[in-house]
This record gives structure tokens, C-alpha cells and sequence, in this order.
């Protein structure tokens, strides 16, 4: 199938799927019940997924037909990355618990293929090797934690399992779930293989980091009637993803390397995805799991040009915001929160708003830098701008998904823990960037450049359970490459112009 066939097919495709998610949206259907056919079912979830990854696909093809145009392996790396995207797609449409184990097996296997692209390149064959053995391990617990949902409920049908109360085994079957989400959205200790993965062809890399990293979020969204009755389950994600989204986050702050940093803010943002969905913010999880996909798209699509970004921002003598501009941007921020929970629009849990109000803190900083005070309402108007869309946009998606009852209230243990964490982050990037000199800066720099040598571990162990002989090094540039895709510890300095 050529180029321009498959942009075509991927381009009708998700015109189809966003008409029916608008039309599943808008009307009294109820696509549970009209859209059901040979094990494969159409929701406002799955459509929107189908929407998404053929969108995705789509620009990548049109990437990767030019970056391979004239190539010899023009038409193996096109079968591979076809493969790919059908089984993705064969996925988030099945309702069979069979095909969608099957789908999801198709997946991992296809993508193996293209991990190992170049296969005289060492660390994408080490990568590549540690991505099989740990998929392999989700696969098989996912295989158990279906064959428990049907021993507990009589159905391989996952909307009918969506409608069921959990028993015993069941319950069991949706913390194995939630194991493999973790494992799945490439979660510490099982991270290792992202990060090296880098060596991979550039559309692969975009296509693993917006269409298939995420998976594991699908995976939990689709079960999240069931999740909200499982709080093992839901203290899994807690604990493993919080901790994940911590060390994650704050090691981004320590890369030069650009698709190394790339890697490590992907493992941060699935850990955050996961963290919305075990405190059942199921609409944002579903929003960030869209917007984090085009985003990680572009950015690898992109990265070749975040030299000259890089370059510029030098010459024009960017500095970090002073900390008068940061106690003026935490009062504008403390008046927009006083606002909004004044109208009564700040509800629920405290550990999503104190994310959003970080956020909005951290960029009012940069805005208010140059001392303008124009420069600060303008920020000020653009706050409550985007507050407001996020507002109007979570309601929206949470007409896609299948009706699930959060169980966690504010400020219990859940949502103390996750703020806690939300504000180590804060305190970690305060810390680099305005003591960045101090010897507990500097032990902490090295400590999360090195990502705590939890990889280092992973891998022993792996090579451990099962050993793999390397392809050997052929040339001097080859040797270089790897190097730099190792994300080597730069300076200190660079770090400081690079970094923030």
C-alpha cells in the first residue's frame, strides 16, 4: 500500500470517527447498544481514540514518506509502521476481551519491529530487548486479569463488564489491570527502554510517544466503572505513579539532550495521566491524554529545530523570573483562585486545582519578568481565559466516557498525598534553578541526572533473566551517537541555559 493510499484511508477515517463521536455526543443514541458487531463496539471513547491515533498517523506517514524518500528501506520501514498503526487501531475499537488481548499483543509485536529498525545500533537493540521482556510480562498478566473477569462474570464483553459489581476475583483482575497500565505507560522501574529508545527512526519515536505510550490510559478509562470500585487498585496508581510522576519530572529538569528530555517529560505526564485517573478526574485524564498526544507529536516531529529555539532564547538573554515576580504572580494567582471559589467553580479535590494554579503561578512568573505592569494584566486575562476552556472542555469530554462514580473526596488521603507530591516538584525546580550552586543542589543534580540509577538496576536485571549479545560498535560516529543518545551529564552550566 503506498504512501498516499494510506494518508487517504487514515484521513477518511477520522473524518468518519469524529462524525460519529459528535453524533454519539449530540443525540440520545446510545452506541453501547446501536454499534456492536463481531466483537468490535463504537463509544464516544473509542471513536475519539480512533480519531485521534488516525490523525496522528497521518502526519506522521507524511513525515516519514519524506524522511524516507530515495531510501532502500523505504518500503520495509513502511509495512512496519502500517502494521503499527492498524493494530492500534484494531485495539481501541475491540470489545471482546479476546481481540483485545490479541490487538494488544499486535501492538507490542509490531512495535518491536521498529525499535529494532537499525539493528547494528547497541543500545536500540538493549532498549528494544528490555521493551519485549516487560511487554511480554503485561501481556500475561492482562491474559489473567481477563480470564478472572470472565470466570467472576460469564463475559468477554466489556460493556457488559462495565455495568458489573466487583467481586473477589474480579477485583483481582482490575489491580492486574492497573499493574499493566503502569507497565504499559512505561512507568519506574520499567522505564528504562523509553529513554533509549531515542535511536528509533524520528516517526517512530512520535508515534510511540502520542499514540501508543498511552494505552495504558485507554486501558484504565475503559475500565473505570470498575476502577472506582477498586481502591487497591486505585492506591497502585496512587503510589507507583505519583512517585514515578515526581522523580520523572524533576529529572527533566537536569537534560540537555533534547529527545532525552523528551522521554523522561513523557514518562512524567503518562505518570500524571495515571494520577487523574486513580483519583477519578476521569474527563482531564482524557484531556490530557489527547492534548499530550498532539503535543509529543509535534515535538518530535520538531526536534531538529529546537537547536535554533535553543539559540535564540541564548542570544536574547533570557533569565529565570525574579523572586519579586514570582510573589506577584502567586497573589494574581491567589485572587483568580479566591474568584473562582467565590462563584463556586473551584469544587472537588484540592490536588488537580493546586496543579493548575502551579501552573498558572509558574507562567504568570515568566510573563511578569519584565517588570511591566500591562505585560501582568495580559497574563492575567489569558489565565482566566484558559481556565474557563479548560473548564468548558472537561465538561465536554466527560459526555465520552462510560459513566463510573468517584469515590475520592477532598482532602483525603488520595488527595493529600498527590499535592504533597505536586509540591516537591515545585520545590525541586525552585531549588535547581534559584540555588543551583549549593553542595545539596549539586548532589541532588547529579543524583536526578543519573534518574537515581533505577535503570541501571532494570537493566542487570534483565540481562540477568535473560541474556542478549549486543551488536558491536563499527565506527567512531556510531560510538558519538550513542553517547549523546545516552544523555550524558552535560555541565552545569549548560544545564542552567538549556534546562528552564
Amino acid at each position: 500500500m503506498s504512501w498516499r493510499i494510506t494518508q487517504l484511508l487514515l484521513s477518511i477515517l477520522g473524518l468518519s470517527a469524529v462524525t460519529m463521536t459528535l453524533v454519539f455526543t449530540l443525540t440520545d443514541l446510545l452506541p453501547s447498544q446501536q454499534l456492536a458487531l463481531f466483537g468490535f463496539r463504537f463509544t464516544p471513547l473509542s471513536t475519539t481514540m480512533v480519531a485521534l491515533i488516525s490523525f496522528i498517523g497521518w502526519v506522521v506517514t507524511r513525515y516519514a514518506q519524506t524522511q524516507f524518500a530515495e531510501s532502500i528501506d523505504e518500503q520495509r520501514f513502511r509495512r512496519r509502521l502500517f502494521a503499527t498503526i492498524a493494530a492500534i487501531l484494531f485495539t481501541v475499537i475491540s470489545d471482546h476481551l479476546l481481540l483485545f488481548w490479541l490487538g494488544w499483543i499486535a501492538v507490542s509485536s509490531s512495535l518491536h519491529q521498529m525499535l529494532v529498525f537499525y539493528p547494528e545500533r547497541p543500545r536500540a537493540v538493549l532498549a528494544a530487548h528490555k521493551k519485549f521482556i516487560f511487554a511480554r510480562l503485561a501481556e500475561t498478566l492482562l491474559a489473567t486479569a481477563f480470564i478472572l473477569f470472565y470466570l467472576a462474570h460469564g463475559t468477554a464483553s466489556i460493556a457488559e463488564l462495565q455495568t458489573v459489581t466487583l467481586t473477589p476475583l474480579s477485583y483481582t483482575a482490575m489491580t492486574l489491570l492497573a499493574i499493566v497500565a503502569l507497565m504499559k505507560c512505561a512507568q519506574l522501574p520499567v522505564h528504562g527502554w523509553l529513554l533509549q529508545v531515542v535511536e528509533s527512526p524520528t516517526p517512530v519515536s512520535a508515534l510511540l510517544h502520542a499514540g501508543i505510550i498511552n494505552l495504558g490510559g485507554y486501558l484504565l478509562l475503559k475500565f473505570s466503572p470498575l476502577l472506582s470500585q477498586a481502591i487497591v487498585a486505585q492506591w497502585v496508581l496512587l503510589v507507583v505513579a505519583g512517585l514515578s510522576l515526581l522523580i520523572a519530572a524533576s529529572v527533566t529538569m537536569t537534560r540537555v539532550s533534547i529527545k532525552v528530555r523528551l522521554a523522561w517529560s513523557t514518562v512524567a505526564q503518562m505518570a500524571l495521566m495515571l494520577v487523574e485517573i486513580a483519583l477519578g478526574l476521569y474527563s482531564i485524564a482524557l484531556l490530557h491524554l489527547l492534548a499530550h498526544s498532539c503535543y509529543k507529536a509535534y515535538a518530535f516531529l520538531s526536534a531538529g529545530s529546537v537547536v535554533d529555539q535553543a539559540e535564540r532564547a541564548t542570544l536574547s538573554g533570557y533569565q529565570l523570573p525574579s523572586l519579586g515576580a514570582f510573589t506577584v504572580a502567586i497573589l494574581l494567582s491567589l485572587m483568580i483562585a479566591a474568584g473562582l471559589y467565590a462563584v463556586g467553580l473551584i469544587t472537588g479535590l484540592l490536588a488537580p486545582w493546586l496543579a493548575v494554579f502551579m501552573a498558572l503561578t509558574l507562567w504568570f512568573a515568566t510573563q511578569c519578568r519584565r517588570q511591566q505592569p500591562l505585560l501582568a494584566l495580559k497574563a492575567v486575562f489569558w489565565g482566566v481565559f484558559w481556565l474557563a476552556l479548560y473548564k468548558v472542555v472537561k465538561t465536554l469530554l466527560g459526555y465520552l466516557l462510560p459513566e463510573a462514580q468517584a469515590t475520592l473526596t477532598a482532602l483525603s488521603a488520595a488527595d493529600l498525598w498527590i499535592s504533597w507530591l505536586l509540591l516537591m516538584v515545585l520545590t525541586v525546580y525552585l531549588v535547581l534553578s534559584y540555588q543551583p550552586y549549593t553542595a545539596f543542589s549539586s548532589r541532588l543534580f547529579v543524583a536526578l541526572n543519573a534518574g537515581f540509577y533505577l535503570d541501571e538496576w532494570a537493566t542487570r536485571m534483565t540481562l540477568w533473566v535473560w541474556p542478549i549479545a549486543l551488536p558491536h560498535r563499527s565506527t567512531p560516529s556510531t560510538e558519538v551517537a550513542l553517547h549523546q543518545s545516552n544523555g550524558d551529564t552535560p555541565s552545569r552550566s549548560a544545564t542552567q541555559q538549556g534546562g528552564h
